[in-house]
């Protein structure tokens, strides 16, 4: 991993993480999902963490901040399918936000842009 520019903030704050990467943290409104980078096959392990996460975390919102991934495959839109299911179930939301183009390209060509709340920031 390399070491932030110096006065980045956004990279100060995900220093501790790998440039590609997907974790899970407590927020004010619920649980919230930051993917960063390219999220693909290779990131497989880490949304099974995340999703075991959402399992075991009490019924709520979930947030899925999009605004720092560079690209998600299959892998992700299968993840962000079966989050959603599990998120409708309890009568909550789940929203994507901030999606890049090509992100924002890939949910569209699914449909997901149809059947998730998408809001820019």
């Amino acid at each position: 991993m390399t070491t932030p520019p110096e006065g980045d903030p956004i990279a100060s704050a995900v220093s501790d993480r790998d440039v590609n990467s997907v974790y899970a943290e407590d927020g004010p409104d619920g649980l919230r999902i930051i993917v960063l980078g390219e999220v693909d096959l290779n990131s497989h392990p880490e949304l099974e963490e995340v999703g075991a996460r959402a399992a075991a975390a009490p019924p709520g919102d979930i947030t899925v901040d999009l605004s720092q991934a560079t690209f998600i495959d299959s892998t992700m839109l299968g993840f962000l399918a079966t989050l959603h299911a599990k998120v409708q179930e309890t009568g909550h939301e789940l929203t994507l936000l901030s999606p890049q183009r090509a992100v924002r390209r890939a949910l569209s060509v699914v449909g997901f842009d149809r059947m998730m709340k998408i809001v820019d920031s």
